[in-house]
This record gives C-alpha cells, structure tokens and sequence, in this order.
C-alpha cells in the first residue's frame, strides 16, 4: 500500500494574469520536459496523465475539490495578489503527481511578478522532506527531487505544513460549502 502525500501551492500573481491563467487551456504534459528529474522513470507514464472533459485550467481547479476522497481546494486573494491551491490525499504515484503539479507549473506563463514561488508535494503525515518541489518563475519553472536550500523555500514549506494541518483539522481556506474562491 502506498502512502498518502499532500500538495499546497503558492504563486503571486496580479488579478489580470490569473484571470488569463483561469481561462486558459491545459497545456500538454510533454511541453515540460524535466519530469525525470524528481522521478527517472516519470516520463514512461506521461501518456497516462489524463484530463476528461476539462478544457480550461479553471474548470480543472473547480472540479479538484469535489474529486472522490480528497480534501482539496483553491483561493485567490487579490489584495495580496496570493494564489494558494492545495490537496490533501494524493496517492503515492507519478501519474497523479504529475497531474496535480502540472496545471499548477503552468502559472509561469502568466506570472508577472518577480518573486519565486513553489508548488511542493511532501509525505501526509509530516514527517520530514519532500516528494518533490516545483519552483515557480517567471517565464519557466523547474522540478527538483530535493528541497532548494534557500530562505525563500524554507519559509515557503514551513507555511505549507502549517497550512496543511489546518485545512486537515478544518480551518483551512476552503468556506463552509468546501467551494472554492476568487476574491
């Protein structure tokens, strides 16, 4: 049986530039090309990544919260121009691995701020580490088998941990109809 990992992301964005990203196409799997580097064989299993019948990277954020046995969801705050996104119960494996942290990378298309933000999948249990790392720039993001050494990282996971324990205890982002939104 294999364990239960969690995903949470954060990517600064202005409202304009996340709106394009809402309506914008899912971009193929294979236009990213470093999905080895947090597992060698992942490219073996990219044919496999699927997304029935969503077409916009919206409709894909809509329907993650209401997916079977997870605890999923996504915000956007516009005053703190701050898109968070995040699931609970993903199951140990490259393909959904790979289709969480897809839709999620391809926010550097429409990144239009400097900082560097991340998308980061790490055991459910806490205990130490991570799966796997998504740096988030403008223009490119990269994957990383390790956590980056740097102040910015560290500062990210210890929110996401943080996060990730209150929206599993149920004071997380999510209002009290477990939707998603969009300030």
């Amino acid at each position: 049986m294999s364990e239960r990992s969690s995903f949470y992301a954060r990517v600064r964005l202005s409202p304009e530039a996340f709106w394009k990203f809402l309506k914008a196409s899912i971009p193929p799997v294979s236009r990213f090309q470093d999905w080895g580097e947090f597992r060698p064989h992942a490219p073996e299993f990219l044919g496999d990544v699927r997304y029935p019948g969503l077409n916009s990277n919206e409709e894909w954020l809509n329907q993650l919260p209401k997916r079977a046995e997870t605890c999923a969801g996504w915000a956007y705050d516009s005053a703190k121009q701050e898109f968070i996104c995040y699931d609970l119960w993903l199951d140990e494996s490259v393909v959904e691995y790979v289709t969480v942290i897809h839709v999620v990378r391809a926010l550097a298309d429409f990144k239009d701020t400097p900082d560097e933000d991340y998308a980061v999948i790490f055991p459910m249990f806490w205990s130490g580490g991570v799966d796997v790392v998504c740096q988030i720039c403008r223009g490119s993001s990269s994957l990383h088998e390790k956590e980056p050494d740097t102040a910015e990282f560290r500062e990210f996971f210890a929110l996401a941990e943080a996060e990730a324990r209150k929206i599993a205890i149920g004071d997380g982002l999510d209002d009290e109809n477990g939707s998603s939104k969009v300030d």
